[in-house]
């Protein structure tokens, strides 16, 4: 997670969201560094808004949910899904029930927590699944998190 986020933060100093972060896009290159593949939905984004709704939809951002202009923070969103997803073993947002929930769940914020997530890593998944993506957690504001820097050290 630490070589995801340094890849993220590189491309939104570049002024470039990557619109589809997921596991699948996720691949360990020969030396056993991440990468990020598929960029095919990575856009440069002017005036740091763009509109398009693209992506899949158990990592969408509330603001894409809804049909707001939406900037980088959408790919802080996806990157606490997946960092939730590596942890529980499932999606933040599916309800098994009633899978029409999933956007009702993202737009509301309705996480279904697993119990044996410990509470540094709730407390930081907390701050990139915030609503008002104003408030979300930046990239380079994770290497001051406790549970990012015990990331970084392994």
């Amino acid at each position: 997670m630490t070589e995801v986020a340094i890849a993220l933060e590189y491309m939104h100093t570049k002024g470039i969201v990557y619109r589809d972060l997921k596991s699948e896009n996720v691949m360990i290159g020969r030396e056993g560094h991440v990468k990020l593949v598929d960029l095919g939905l990575a856009k440069r984004i002017l005036n740091n808004r763009t509109l398009t709704l693209c992506g899949t939809p158990q990592y969408l951002a509330p603001e894409k949910v809804k049909g707001e202009s939406y900037g980088i923070q959408v790919d802080i969103w996806s990157f606490g899904v997946l960092l939730f997803e590596l942890l529980a073993g499932y999606n933040p947002f599916t309800d098994e029930e009633n899978p029409m929930a999933l956007f009702r769940n993202i737009r509301k914020g309705k996480i279904n927590w697993a119990p044996y997530i410990g509470k540094e890593a709730i407390n930081f998944i907390k701050k990139l699944l915030v609503i008002d993506p104003k408030e979300r957690l930046a990239v380079d504001k994770f290497k001051l998190e406790p549970l990012f820097s015990v990331l970084c050290k392994s």
